[in-house]
């Protein structure tokens, strides 16, 4: 189903412009991070198949943590920047932080 109010992004200083999933999307494709995020991925992933399930599951809860805490200080930081957005983009990141935390107690991982 088509979106009938579509969110574009305009990127490579004003050459691409792309549709955007959500205004977290948005600023990932403005800002460039798709690289970034795929590098965690890959990083992730690495971790995940050459270590122990537990230890695996510690190393990755600690550095979701670290991540987690840094998109909520990226976002409070930007604030200025997303204006009429401010509410969404917080609901979207307080989304993000129960599903890391449902993940964290179906894992048993206390924090």
């Amino acid at each position: 189903m088509k979106n009938k109010n579509p969110l574009f992004v305009v990127t490579n200083k004003g050459n691409t412009v792309e549709e955007a999933k959500g205004i977290l999307d948005a600023l990932i494709k403005k800002l460039g991070l798709d690289g970034v995020l795929n590098f965690f991925e890959i990083i992730f992933e690495t971790i995940k198949s050459s270590v122990s399930p537990y230890v695996s599951l510690t190393v990755m809860n600690e550095l979701l943590e670290r991540l987690v805490g840094e998109l909520t200080n990226f976002v409070a930081q930007a604030e200025e920047f997303m204006g009429p957005y401010r509410s969404m983009a917080e609901a979207r990141v307080e989304q993000a932080l129960r599903v890391f935390k449902d993940f964290q107690r179906m894992a048993g991982v206390k924090s």
